[in-house]
């Protein structure tokens, strides 16, 4: 991916421009509008970004119905938790809900990215778990599936256990991508992660708000999936996360604009914008170098773009375009820079 982006992340410090991030990225709206930059035709793998997509045989098989799944549960499923005494406490008592023991995730086993809960295990000499692992909702979701579908869940990270081949032919029937002819990774939870481009995963999680734009078969998981995020942006990410964070700033805003969003790692982040005065957007995008602040700052600043600023929401956000010492003092700034004025084009 190396085609030259309109959009450019730029850190500043002592005046100087330190750092310059491209980002591909890609805008579809219900209407067949679009809005693209850089290398957002090219493969890339999605990463945690598509763990809503992930969900959606969850959903669709009747498996969540079947153990009585709350929307919470729905949103740990799409979660990159931070590990929180609350998204611990969900995930065992899902397990159980299931039958199953935290012995069955196969995500293995990560320090939590909660400062406090961080804390908590240093003082009372304890080691994380299972569930403290940021995908371990996830997990348990394809355990619920495997459950569901009668199969045994061992194996459920394998590319050819049914769980993951019903994952897979979600994520090909709404990007639309030939996943046969692309590239086949590992993530680091261990499941495999699928190469689509910025386009491809835009079209997907448009048929998360826009049902009529996706295949029948998810015409309902999809809006439930996106409605249970954008209802419990907490258990998506947690305090400070930025996708929790743009999603609390919505819902917040009754009668307005809601927002589902995402990030993944190595500088992927998707979003999708359900308007009721106006046409529903999805973006899907990446971040060259893979840098997460550059992705963080690159979806802020195409959600205003599309007049739909996250900080006139929540002030705080503008405070994650500051650059500050140990000491929290000013060093310098974060800058969304385009070099074009770009506006969506109509199908042609």
């Amino acid at each position: 991916m190396t085609t030259r982006s309109d959009l450019e992340i730029v850190t500043y410090r002592g005046g100087h421009a330190e750092t310059r991030h491209g980002v591909a990225y890609s805008v579809v709206s219900v209407e067949g509008e679009t809005l693209s930059g850089g290398s957002s035709d090219q493969p890339m793998f999605g990463r945690s970004s598509t763990k809503p997509l992930q969900a959606l045989p969850l959903v669709a098989s009747g498996a969540a119905d079947a153990f009585d799944l709350t929307p919470t549960h729905l949103a740990l499923a799409c979660a990159s938790h931070s590990g929180e005494s609350r998204h611990v406490e969900a995930v065992n008592e899902w397990l159980e809900r299931i039958d199953c023991s935290p012995d069955d995730l196969e995500c293995g086993v990560m320090h939590p990215f909660s400062p406090e809960q961080q804390r908590k295990l240093a003082q009372t000499g304890s080691e994380p778990t299972l569930p403290h692992h940021m995908c371990s909702g996830k997990h348990t979701g394809f355990l619920t599936l495997a459950r569901h579908l009668g199969v045994d869940p061992a194996g459920y990270t394998q590319p050819e256990h049914p769980v993951q081949v019903e994952v897979s032919r979600a994520i090909a029937a709404t990007t639309g991508a030939d996943l046969s002819t692309r590239p086949l990774g590992v993530d680091g939870c261990s499941i495999p992660t699928h190469a689509t481009t910025c386009t491809e995963l835009a079209t997907a999680m448009l048929t998360l708000i826009e049902p009529s734009t996706g295949p029948d078969e998810f015409a309902a998981a999809g809006p439930r999936i996106a409605s249970a995020m954008s209802a419990h942006p907490e258990f998506v990410g947690g305090l400070g996360r930025l996708d929790s964070q743009i999603m609390a700033a919505f819902a917040a805003n009754a009668g307005g604009p809601q927002v589902f969003a995402k990030t993944g790692a190595t500088g992927v982040f998707v979003a999708g914008v359900t308007d009721p005065t106006g046409p529903s957007h999805a973006i899907a995008l990446k971040v060259i170098d893979g840098a997460t602040v550059a992705a963080e700052t690159a979806v802020m600043a195409i959600l205003s773009r599309l007049g739909y600023d996250p900080a006139a929401l929540d002030a705080s956000l503008t405070d994650r375009l500051e650059i500050r010492t140990v000491r929290g003092a000013s060093a310098g700034s974060i800058a969304a820079e385009w070099s074009s004025s770009p506006t969506m084009s109509s199908p042609s």
